[in-house]
């Protein structure tokens, strides 16, 4: 029991916000696709705002980050797309995960794109592929 007379609307604030708190989708969500990781959430939270200072792209890592980006997969849930297979290869279905790490198209033509941008900058890079 708390006394009264140390009760103040602060903890009663704190006591009922630690009741209604939940892990965020996430980080559920993560934490089933990397089970064998020890994911550290407080500096996985900063990177959007150590990586970039320009608002967009802040923007495009914390949906990535949260998993609010819209792919077919979840654009198929809604109706709003006929399939939902991968926009770049048509083979797997398109999650973020997919996107980013598998999608082999896509790894090319970002791995093309940087290596034009090299070489208007005049950078050294062998063509790997």
């Amino acid at each position: 029991m708390v006394d009264i007379q140390q009760l103040t609307s602060k903890k009663v604030y704190e006591s009922l916000i630690a009741m209604r708190a939940k892990e965020s989708s996430a980080k559920v969500k993560f934490t089933e696709l990397f089970p064998d990781e020890n994911l550290n959430w407080k500096a996985i939270s900063k990177i959007p705002f150590l990586a970039t200072i320009d608002s967009k792209t802040r923007i495009f890592q914390f949906k990535i980050l949260h998993r609010i980006s819209f792919t077919n997969s979840n654009l198929f849930k809604m109706k709003l797309v006929p399939s939902p297979l991968c926009t770049f290869c048509g083979i797997e279905s398109e999650s973020p995960e997919y996107i980013f790490c598998e999608c082999k198209n896509l790894n090319k033509n970002i791995l093309e794109r940087f290596l034009c941008i090299g070489q208007q900058y005049q950078l050294i890079f062998d063509k790997p592929f």
